[in-house]
């Protein structure tokens, strides 16, 4: 048996020093350079393609640069602000869109580059990802680890969850940290977040933590 397999296009290189839009980051631990980076692809309701990754631009810290493309990936848009910080490093862009048409932009914020002030945050676009503003803070951390990597997806209730990994309550005496997966659910409208809910995934299913409860499944 022959498999014909069909010819790759040339990739299109988004991310780059060179790129006219790129600027120089005088950062604020003193560390000059050009930031791009952890990109995130998202494919909308009406086919646009969206690009969410780190990137100064100028700034003194890091923030979420958002290009849209409307051929299938073949030009790019120059970069839009999806979310900044003053003083905190933005990444981990994920995107979803809701029924609506909105588009929900989770991100982390860090502080400095220390873990010891760390939050999930939601920017929110009205017009297929053109501009951005601030729409929530899902949670945030003061001491004991850090709040990384969110991860959006709507739940088989309808629920908007936010999975992202979680140092917080994992700080060992000995130093030592993990990484959990905990959920938030928004009961009323999305413009606040429910409990979080740890979850510890094992092979055969997992143990839900919510609320001094013990849910198996």
């Amino acid at each position: 048996m022959t498999t014909t397999v069909p010819a790759m296009a040339e990739p299109v290189t988004l991310l780059h020093e060179r790129a006219p839009w790129c600027k120089v980051m005088h950062h604020s631990s003193g560390v000059d350079g050009c930031v791009t980076d952890g990109p995130f692809f998202w494919r909308t309701q009406d086919g646009t393609l969206l690009c969410g990754f780190d990137a100064g631009l100028g700034a003194p810290n890091a923030r979420i640069a958002i290009v849209r493309s409307t051929d299938q990936g073949r030009t790019w848009s120059e970069p839009v602000i999806g979310a900044e910080k003053a003083g905190y490093d933005c990444a981990n862009a994920n995107f979803i869109q809701l029924e609506n048409g909105d588009i929900l932009l989770a991100y982390r914020a860090v502080k400095g580059g220390e873990k010891t002030d760390a939050k999930i945050l939601c920017s929110i676009s009205h017009d297929n990802g053109c501009t951005w503003e601030l729409h929530s803070p899902v949670t945030e951390t003061f001491g004991n680890g850090g709040v990384w990597e969110p991860f959006l997806i709507c739940d088989e209730d309808g629920s908007l969850v936010c999975f992202y990994s979680d140092e917080m309550e994992v700080t060992k005496e000995n130093g030592a940290t993990g990484f959990f997966r905990v959920d938030w659910f928004t009961p009323d409208g999305l413009k606040t977040w429910g409990d979080g809910r740890m979850l510890i995934v094992g092979t055969d299913g997992y143990i839900e933590l919510r609320k001094n409860e013990d849910v198996l499944n």
